[in-house]
């Protein structure tokens, strides 16, 4: 390792790392070591220039010449040693702040797998949790379809039923309403007896002729039979269409679809 001069000391730089020593106070130091280098540096040059113009005057004094021999020497040796123990001081920095270095690196390693195993868990649990809630729906839709499926067929049993229903009713209606034009045409035929001139002589000498005997008048009873959207039969003599028994059936069953 070279010799180190205060300008060195001063420009030292350090890699900055998390929870090591403090920078500013680092810096502080090597300033101050940097400055007490430079004094001792100037001193050192004092009694250089003094050592030279001791050995000038004392040149011919073996005594003094020895005296001042030992304070170069012991000059020297206190530079030295304060050399020394700034490097020492320095190194034991350096390896300070590298142990500091590689526990935070060591603990930041530490956090990340922790870090990485914790959300793969997370992840996984979610995953299961996706699949069980996936399960769920599809269970419930499953029943909610069966349910569906079931009341259709219910409902489709309940239609085929209620059109049988209809089918015979309509079919006893329409019977009705056969009987209905008959009793009309004999109600018709019967006004056109009583009106000709003939029947009504033949009427009146038979009238004539037996006793009178009260009778109540048979009454015929119509039922007005409203099918579908066919229009109603009207009490008279001219002749109403009536929808025939295959189309109404064939209605009923374009309603039921």
């Amino acid at each position: 390792m070279p010799d180190l001069n205060p300008a060195d000391i001063s420009r030292q730089t350090f890699v900055v790392t998390k929870k090591g020593f403090d920078a500013q106070q680092v810096r502080l130091y090597l300033e101050e070591l940097a400055a007490t280098v430079a004094v001792l540096n100037q001193e050192l040059v004092g009694l250089r220039k003094r050592n030279q113009t001791l050995e000038s005057e004392v040149a011919s004094t073996k005594g003094a010449e020895e005296a001042l021999q030992m304070t170069l020497v012991t000059a020297t040796r206190t530079k030295d040693e304060m050399l020394a123990e700034a490097k020492e001081q320095a190194e034991e920095l350096r390896h300070e702040a590298f142990q500091e270095a590689q526990r935070a690196r060591a603990e930041a390693l530490r956090e990340s797998d922790d870090l990485l195993v914790r959300s793969r868990k997370e992840a996984l649990e979610a995953i299961e949790e996706a699949k069980r809630n996936a399960q769920t729906v599809i269970a419930t839709a499953q029943v909610e379809s069966r349910d569906l499926r079931d009341k259709v067929v219910h409902l489709r049993k309940a239609l085929a039923t209620t059109r049988a229903t209809l089918e015979g009713t309509l079919s006893a209606t329409l019977a009705t309403v056969e009987e209905a034009d008959d009793l009309l045409a004999f109600t018709g035929l019967t006004d056109e007896l009583r009106d000709d001139p003939i029947v009504m002589e033949v009427t009146e000498v038979a009238t004539a002729e037996e006793p009178v005997i009260d009778s109540p008048t048979p009454e015929i009873e119509l039922v007005d039979v409203m099918v579908g959207e066919a229009p109603p039969v009207e009490m008279e003599h001219e002749t109403v269409p009536v929808p025939t028994a295959d189309q109404l059936l064939n209605q009923l069953r374009s309603i039921g679809d």
